[in-house]
């Protein structure tokens, strides 16, 4: 900026040059000393990409793995209450303990656990508690417990 100050003082100190011409000169001095990047610029940007990027990757590898969790358990609970309601439209002697693997050519594993918890097969009254799990090859991701009757009087 001193240096095209100190060329209009010049001018005008000789009067016959034309301005113009001095500031378009000037502002072709000041683009070509700003031109390009260093090598030090570059490798600095670089470096602070990939600092950057490395705990990025990472929280995404994490929210997928969390995605396909997600998917794990809403299947297994839909499962789990497939058989639940087809527990409901058994009869009450057909209510057994049953394992069921793959089920329904899914790939998830049906355990159906049944335990009385008043009275025995051959009573009168009695009542079952029945216990459905799913899993995937693993822990379980889905239980379920419901409780069947049997000529029971509530409240009586």
């Amino acid at each position: 900026m001193m240096k095209l100050i100190h060329s209009i003082e010049l001018c005008k100190a000789k009067r016959n040059i034309d301005y113009r011409s001095v500031i378009n000169s000037a502002k072709v001095n000041i683009k070509n000393s700003r031109t390009g990047f260093t090598l030090i610029e570059l490798v600095m940007t670089i470096i602070l990409l990939g600092v950057v990027s490395i705990p990025l990757s990472l929280l995404i590898v994490e929210q997928i793995n969390g995605t396909f969790q997600s998917e794990n358990y809403a299947q297994a609970a839909n499962f789990a209450r497939v058989e639940m309601e087809r527990i409901r439209n058994l009869p009450y002697a057909s209510v057994v303990t049953a394992n069921f693997p793959n089920y329904l050519a899914s790939g998830y594993d049906v355990a159906r656990t049944v335990t009385f918890v008043a009275g025995n097969a051959g009573s009168a009254e009695s009542l079952k508690q029945v216990s459905v799990t799913v899993s995937k090859g693993g822990p379980a991701l889905e239980t379920l417990i419901t409780y069947l009757a049997r000529n029971v009087g509530y409240g009586i």
